[in-house]
């Protein structure tokens, strides 16, 4: 399907947890670099701020999601000022989220 990654964004909200949101802009680009299982990824990743969303249609508990390795992967919201009791990936996401209203930049990250 040809998309532009915002309407991704939107449509993925609603496809996988029911919610409504509109993307109100970019917040970063990122090039990620890391090695997973002996291999190495160059990720690129667009992380947006939406709106729009009513607290009342979030689901309360944790959505499963699957397992990586002995890890279990789960979706949950969390209050930002929260961000550092959690394990976060990417990484740089947890300093990042700190400030949604700064200009739109690109980031590398080798880890």
């Amino acid at each position: 399907m040809t998309e532009e990654a915002s309407k991704a964004v939107g449509r993925e909200f609603k496809e996988e947890i029911g919610v409504d949101v509109q993307v109100e802009k970019l917040l970063c680009s990122a090039e990620n670099f890391f090695t997973y299982r002996e291999s190495s990824y160059h990720e690129i990743g667009f992380y947006f701020k939406v709106q729009g969303i009513d607290k009342e249609e979030l689901p309360q508990q944790e959505l499963f999601f699957g397992h990586e390795g002995n890890k279990v992967l789960i979706y949950k919201w969390i209050p930002l000022d929260q961000l550092n009791d959690y394990t976060i990936e990417p990484s740089f996401l947890k300093e990042e989220l700190k400030d949604l209203n700064s200009s739109s930049k690109h980031i590398v990250v080798h880890d």
